[in-house]
């Protein structure tokens, strides 16, 4: 059985990506399939290139379709991973927000404890979290 996950999160920043990638390598050390923009597709940050743009956002929410689990590993809210939470919620999917700054107003807000009701703050708790979910 294929353990598959989306994982989302800003990567504008090194510090960023760095973050993600610590998340990234915990859930493949355990096991877990995991689809990555980084790992996947160019960036588009400061992009002009429409059709470049258009194709990057069809690829990443065709791939958030597939996976029956989103990662939303956050600081703050930011406005693509906004756009895979929604995606992934419209679609039934079990959405989960990885909160690294957890007291952060952005994630007190009713409009998100509703499309993420589901939050965890350590590696610990994520892990305990995907034990409960049937990829069958």
């Amino acid at each position: 059985m294929k353990k598959e996950v989306f994982l989302a999160g800003s990567f504008q920043t090194e510090e960023g990506k760095e973050e993600l990638r610590k998340v990234y390598n915990l859930l493949t050390d355990n096991g877990y399939n995991v689809w990555w923009a980084v790992n996947e597709v160019e960036r588009c940050y400061g992009s002009e290139d429409k059709e470049k743009i258009q194709q990057v956002y069809e690829t990443e929410m065709d791939e958030v379709r597939k996976r029956p689990v989103t990662i939303a590993v956050m600081k703050k809210a930011s406005f693509g991973t906004a756009f895979e939470i929604k995606e992934a919620s419209d679609n039934g999917n079990s959405v989960v927000g990885y909160l690294l700054d957890p007291e952060n107003p952005d994630f007190q807000s009713g409009s998100f404890k509703k499309i993420v009701p589901t939050t965890v703050t350590s590696d610990e708790e994520l892990l305990d979290y995907l034990k409960g979910i049937d990829f069958s």
